[in-house]
């Protein structure tokens, strides 16, 4: 694995590449463009090839790290977009708008080559005129349709999956319900009740306020007004129509609802209520709560600092105190050495001071005497000095203890203001079970695990209506009904089962059922026929690959609709709003034996215990609960194991565990080896050397840092090093295919010829960012201008390929159909192609997949999550 310094290299290279070979091209082609457009040559043609200029210029400055020349790149595209598709009408001002910006793009470029200055910010001015002139702009549907890209850039959601879920997710909620309008109140109520919920899902993960709005007369009746239920349903209907149109045009919906800062809204406070309510409280915004959090977090890192400077200073006052004891004697030998030369002075040939007496009458003394006695007072001084140091590193330590006492008291305050028992919340379900159970004639009970864990509340209130969705999709879904579960020899009473866990610094929270599972035949054949897939068989998918399937919108396999199921509201929406906490959502499924949910969520501050441990230089964090001993791995057998308790346990180093491609040498240290228990699997971790076990804050990354599963966070230590914490959990998957140390070390050297990267791209700046990455990484690298000449070369005979990379938007032969040339030849129709594009959009990803595609990476890249994906591809191929 390279280090932070060769991806650092790689990067700059990068840089020069893109500023000296790509950027003046762009420079050429943009200026040339603006030309013909003012000229009025070949307008709509003109303006397409700016599109593309600017798009490939904002991947360039992407990769290059000029950030703000890829936002300018980017404000230009939209503004060319506009142009493209006639919503501009003052042209005159876009085009001085586009003149602007492509001379601003000249002067950054012409900056960035200059190595003794520091990059040019793009004008803050002009990034402004053009939002501004953007946002005046009106929208229209054929635009949304055409240019999801950069609207999927530009907001949090793209407008595809809005429109989507509108006009088909959303009318088909309304036509299940109008038919039941003048049905009678048996049908009615549960149909308006499932309804509701189905809207405020939309609302919520959508952020539509006034559809949430909207259906609140028909929440108030529900709870009121049975009576006129049916009218006030039919006029929301109707009213929802209306507003969901304005929404999909662009115009713009005015709320009723007021929202009031809880900060400003406060009741007031005087002194006669604070003397009569002892237990008075206070709103507060969770905004605020986060940075006390974020602030206790820094203060215990501080802590931290504060400790290792009070050790340092422990450490200096002992080594004081060694060598003022040791002054003492020399302090007596020099007090001597003064007295014998004050009776001496021929000792040193001094002359007396006074005539009048001999020595022996009166001492006598010369300069000597004042350095000894300097000296003797110097000595002193020391001694004095090093008791009030001691004084003041014992107050020193007295005190830190003290503030982490104080610290101890804030962080119990903090956490119980925000976190509450899972059960408090999962309870909220035992109600609607009963009421399904009841209304659709089954036997379900709902099952707590981990109930006394400690859950923050404010993702909990945000996970309310996943949670809610995933429950009823597992009692519809899942659980058979009571006469099938009985053929099946199955319980008559199905399970829902809650469960809330703590892993590292991540709450987990599973939503499992015992019911039918989820059929993967199904659902390759629905995939299937949707096309987003080209395989035939569902043997040549992975079972994640397969299940992958469900999280697309408008994907389904239910076969009947009803108001509970089948309702359109896909996964994709759960998912969306589990990653806004920066979540995942996993399936876990067996046919036959039920289905299992797992939202995984980070926590806004954690202080575990953890074991640090050193790997050859490396120092990493352990969380001490996965640590069952620390163990000797002299006794290790030939085979690389050892016995520990009775039991035979692999032994794997460290870094084996970790995607390095080099080779591991050997420490030179005395081997020690940590027994983890890896979900319900014992294995031995070798590592070089223990730093001790220490409570320290995890820090979690934000999105915009792609890690791997495995690497929980960071933590800071006193000294002021950032240290990656490890989850061992996610390194079950990784035993499955990397055995012993002694048979990984016979494969590697077995593999005559190191893997073949085949990397097809139009920009130099990538293929040359690529080439020295993965180079440096151990692989052989071919690279490709276009699809063509990649079509080419794998038609030559004896070529040796074992991953290919390729750019979507390409001259002559794009990505898409480099993947249909790979799929449809004979000898690379299985060959892994990973999608590397700056084409985010999820119809281009869809596009990818159903194509053939094996992954698919957005630009700008992350090295280490490009280098961990081909690795994993070049380890099945090589195979």
């Amino acid at each position: 694995m390279l280090d932070a310094t060769q991806l650092d290299a790689i990067a700059q290279e990068a840089r020069m590449c893109f500023l000296y070979e790509d950027a003046p091209d762009y420079q050429t082609q943009l200026e040339a463009g603006l030309s013909a457009l003012y000229n009025g040559e070949n307008v709509s043609e003109a303006i397409h090839s700016l599109m593309k200029t600017a798009h490939s210029l904002k991947g360039g400055a992407g990769i290059a790290q000029l950030s703000d020349l890829s936002t300018l790149a980017h404000q230009l595209e939209d503004l060319l977009e506009a142009l493209y598709h006639q919503r501009v009408t003052e042209t005159d001002v876009a085009y001085d708008l586009l003149c602007q910006g492509v001379e601003e793009v000249s002067v950054v470029i012409a900056n960035a080559l200059q190595k003794d200055t520091p990059p040019t910010a793009v004008s803050s001015e002009l990034l402004s005129a053009i939002a501004q002139f953007l946002d005046s702009l009106p929208e229209t549907g054929e635009e949304n349709q055409e240019s999801d890209s950069a609207t999927a850039e530009a907001e949090s959601i793209p407008f595809a999956i809005i429109q989507s879920a509108l006009e088909v997710d959303l009318e088909e909620c309304i036509e299940r319900v109008e038919p039941l309008l003048n049905a009678s109140s048996d049908q009615l109520i549960p149909a308006i009740q499932s309804f509701c919920e189905e809207c405020v899902l939309l609302a919520e993960t959508l952020s539509l306020d006034w559809l949430q709005q909207d259906i609140q007369p028909l929440q108030t009746a529900l709870k009121e007004d049975h009576e006129n239920l049916s009218s006030i349903a039919e006029t929301t209907l109707n009213t929802l129509r209306d507003h969901r149109q304005q929404c999909l045009n662009g115009e713009a919906l005015s709320t009723q609802s007021e929202t009031v800062d809880s900060e400003t809204s406060l009741p007031e406070v005087t002194p006669s209520n604070l003397s009569a309510d002892p237990g008075l409280s206070l709103k507060m915004p969770v905004t605020r709560l986060d940075r006390m959090s974020n602030t206790f977090g820094e203060l215990i890192i501080n802590y931290e600092r504060l400790n290792l400077i009070s050790q340092q200073l422990q450490a200096a006052n002992r080594s004081l105190h060694k060598h003022s004891f040791q002054l003492s004697p020399i302090k007596e030998q020099v007090q001597t050495f003064y007295d014998q030369l004050a009776t001496n002075l021929n000792y040193f040939n001094q002359t007396p001071t006074n005539d009048e007496f001999d020595p022996l009458q009166l001492d006598q003394y010369s300069h000597f005497h004042q350095t000894l006695q300097d000296f003797q007072e110097l000595m002193v001084r020391v001694q004095e000095n090093r008791a009030d140091i001691d004084i003041i590193a014992r107050d020193f330590q007295d005190t830190l203890e003290e503030l982490l006492s104080f610290l101890n008291t804030l962080r119990t305050d903090i956490t119980n203001s925000r976190l509450i028992p899972f059960k408090t919340y999962a309870q909220r379900f035992n109600v609607p079970l009963q009421n399904l159970n009841e209304r659709y004639h089954k036997s379900v009970q709902l099952v707590l695990e981990g109930e006394d864990t400690l859950v923050d509340q404010v993702i909990l209130e945000q996970l309310q209506t996943p949670l809610t969705h995933l429950f009823r999709n597992a009692f519809d879904h899942g659980i058979e009904t009571t006469e099938e579960r009985i053929t099946v020899d199955k319980s008559p009473i199905a399970t829902i089962k809650f469960q809330a866990r703590l892993q590292g610094n991540r709450i987990l929270i599973d939503i499992s059922d015992d019911g039918r599972g989820i059929s993967l035949e199904n659902v390759f054949a629905k995939a299937k026929a949707q096309g987003l897939t080209q395989r035939e068989n569902p043997q040549e998918l992975t079972r994640d690959q397969i299940l992958e399937f469900l999280f697309l919108p408008n994907f389904s396999t239910a076969k009947t609709v009803s108001d509970l199921s089948g309702r359109g509201v896909g996964l994709d929406v759960v998912r969306m709003q589990v990653e806004r906490l920066n979540g995942t959502v996993n399936i876990d499924s067996t046919l036959g034996q039920g289905t299992t949910f797992t939202l995984s969520i980070p926590l806004t501050l954690s202080i575990l215990p953890f074991l640090l441990c050193r790997a050859q230089q490396q120092t990493l964090a352990i969380p001490a609960s996965k640590i069952l001993a620390v163990v000797s791995l002299k006794e290790m057998s030939e085979n690389q194991t050892l016995i520990w308790h009775q039991q035979r346990l692999p032994v794997y180093p460290l870094l084996q565990l970790l995607p390095y491609p080099d080779p591991i040498p050997p420490s030179g240290q005395e081997p020690i080896g940590l027994v983890l228990n890896i979900n319900e699997t014992l294995i031995v971790v070798g590592i070089d050397g223990l730093q001790g076990e220490r409570e320290l804050v995890v820090k979690p990354f934000d999105r915009t840092i792609p890690v791997p599963p495995y690497v929980a966070g960071c933590t800071v230590l006193g000294t002021g090093d950032v240290v990656p914490v490890v989850d061992p959990d996610y390194w079950g998957d990784l035993l499955s295919f990397v055995q012993s140390p002694t048979l990984a070390s016979h494969t590697t050297h077995q593999t005559d010829k190191d893997p073949t990267i085949l990397v097809i791209d139009d920009s130099v700046a990538v293929r040359r960012n690529l080439e020295s990455l993965l180079t440096k990484s151990g692989y052989d690298v071919i690279s490709c201008r276009d699809g063509k000449e990649a079509t080419a070369t794998l038609d030559e005979p004896g070529k040796e390929i074992n991953v290919v990379i390729s750019d979507i938007e390409m001259p002559r032969l794009d990505g898409f159909g480099v993947l249909q040339a790979i799929r449809s030849h004979s000898r690379w129709h299985s060959l892994p192609v990973i999608m590397l594009t700056s084409r985010e959009h999820e119809r281009h990803r869809q596009k990818a997949f159903s194509l053939g595609a094996t992954d698919y990476i957005g630009k700008p890249f992350s090295p280490q999550k490009l280098l961990t994906t081909v690795q994993q591809y070049a380890l099945e191929t090589v195979r």
